[in-house]
Order: structure tokens, then C-alpha cells, then sequence
């Protein structure tokens, strides 16, 4: 059984209800705010965020919900695992996508939301990464590994966008970045094209 709910101070705006939820009246239709039994404050933070919508009579906003990178890395790593047991995989992989996805959570935040990630996020998690450019370019391909397959198995609803990264340039422009490229004049026309868009 629920504890009695009491209001906190006399002018809360919200009333106590006998099972348990804070609510309140609006045109005729009784609203709850917050879960069963929580605290007066919690209640009182929902009805701030909703309270305007309320009274023009317009039908507030769900907070948004969804998968959390949390749950997207555990469902990643009990693949990876399920994989390590049926021999499709070496320790050695599986410790790598491991250190990826600790790197992942680290950098972008356990509870963030997997739909919101999106380039930002990415450029900011190459940031963290450190080693020669070949390592890089490893654990970049696992972490890619690692949203293709969240993408695969319906827990992403499109692809994640990475945003543009020097590699995709320096497969724009050829060899210009190599140092004993000779000058190409179509070069400059692909980046500029490349920009364009």
C-alpha cells in the first residue's frame, strides 16, 4: 500500500489522490504528475513543464524516451559474446569491441538517447582516441561496426550519420595530401563540388 500523500506546504498546486498520484483538474479532466507515490517535488517539476500546455488546452509533449546508448552497448556485447562462445570470434575481439564500447560510453554518455547521436558526437568521440593513425583507424571501424549493428537489429531507425572526417576528404581530392603527389588541377574542382552540396 501506498503512503498517504500530503501536501507539502498549503498553496502546492497539486492535490494528493487516494492511490497515490499527485494531480490535477484541468477543463473538466483529471491529470497525474510524476509515478505512484513520488516525492511532492519530482510531481511539482512535471507540472511545470506541462502546466502552460494544460491550460491552453493543448496536449503537452512526452518527454522524450527511447533507447539508451546503455542498453544499445549491452545489446552489442551479449552479441558479441553469444559470437565468442560459438567460436566465430577471438578473446581478442571481443576485448577490443569491449575497450570500444567503454570508450563509447565514456565519450558520448551511458544515458544518452541513441536516436539523438548523430555527427557531433562523432567528431567528439575521434577526439578521445588516441594512438597512431592505423590504430585509429581500427577502433574507428569497430566503433562503426558497433552502430551498423544496432542499426541491423532495429534498435537505431536509420543509419547514423558520422559526418564528414579527413579521410572522406582525402578520398575527394586523390593523392593531394600524399607528399610526392604532383599538383592536379581537377582536384580543386572535386572539393569545391564536394562543398557545394
Amino acid at each position: 500500500m501506498t503512503e498517504k500523500l500530503v501536501r507539502p506546504y498549503p498553496t502546492y498546486p497539486l492535490t494528493p489522490h487516494m492511490k497515490g498520484y499527485w494531480v490535477r483538474v484541468y477543463q473538466g479532466k483529471q491529470h497525474r504528475f510524476g509515478p505512484r507515490g513520488c516525492p511532492p517535488e519530482i510531481a511539482l517539476k512535471e507540472w511545470e513543464r506541462v502546466h502552460s500546455s494544460l491550460l491552453a488546452g493543448i496536449e503537452p509533449q512526452v518527454e522524450p524516451t527511447g533507447l539508451t546508448l546503455r542498453e544499445g552497448l549491452k545489446s552489442f556485447l551479449s552479441s558479441r559474446m553469444t559470437s565468442l562462445k560459438e567460436g566465430n570470434i577471438v578473446q581478442r575481439s571481443y576485448d577490443d569491441y569491449f575497450r570500444e564500447c567503454e570508450l563509447v560510453r565514456d565519450a558520448l554518455g551511458a544515458s544518452t538517447l541513441l536516436e539523438s547521436i548523430g555527427p557531433s558526437h562523432f567528431t567528439h568521440l575521434r577526439e578521445t582516441m588516441k594512438g597512431t593513425p592505423n590504430v585509429i583507424s581500427n577502433r574507428v571501424g569497430r566503433v562503426k561496426v558497433l552502430f551498423k549493428f544496432l542499426y541491423q537489429e532495429g534498435l537505431l531507425a536509420q543509419p547514423v550519420r558520422y559526418g564528414v572526417t579527413g579521410a572522406t576528404l582525402r578520398s575527394l581530392l586523390g593523392n593531394a595530401f600524399a607528399s610526392t603527389a604532383k599538383p592536379n588541377p581537377s582536384n580543386s574542382f572535386r572539393l569545391n563540388r564536394y562543398i557545394s552540396y
